[in-house]
């Protein structure tokens, strides 16, 4: 039992000791994916093709629509209307990491 006790409070320190990072700047980059920059440094590539399968987020089929989000205050999310965000936790554990190519004066993003 005191073995339990012990790795459950490594446990609880653990998750408050890491922050999770907050949405510093997002963009898209197709009709279905956003490139998300992190308070940590990270940036991160979100494909939401499989949340239109969610009647939910249907008018993010849109393309007009899905470009129109906006970070909310505090960077804790992106929200492209009262009824349809992702969170930063969404947006960063289940983003591809992302690493910019630089081409003469040109930038890309790579996946």
């Amino acid at each position: 039992m005191e073995s339990l006790l012990k790795d459950y409070w490594e446990w609880c320190l653990m998750r408050v000791e890491f922050k999770m990072p907050t949405i510093i700047s997002a963009q898209t980059i197709d009709d279905l994916t956003l490139v998300v920059e992190f308070s940590n440094g990270d940036r991160k590539q979100y494909d939401i093709s499989r949340l239109l399968e969610k009647p939910m987020f249907s008018q993010l089929k849109s393309p007009g629509f899905f470009r129109s989000f906006q970070v909310e205050a505090g960077g804790y999310g992106i929200a492209w209307n009262d009824e349809i965000d992702l969170s930063e936790y969404e947006l960063w554990q289940n983003g591809i990491d992302v690493v910019a190519v630089v081409e003469g004066d040109c930038a890309s993003v790579v996946g």
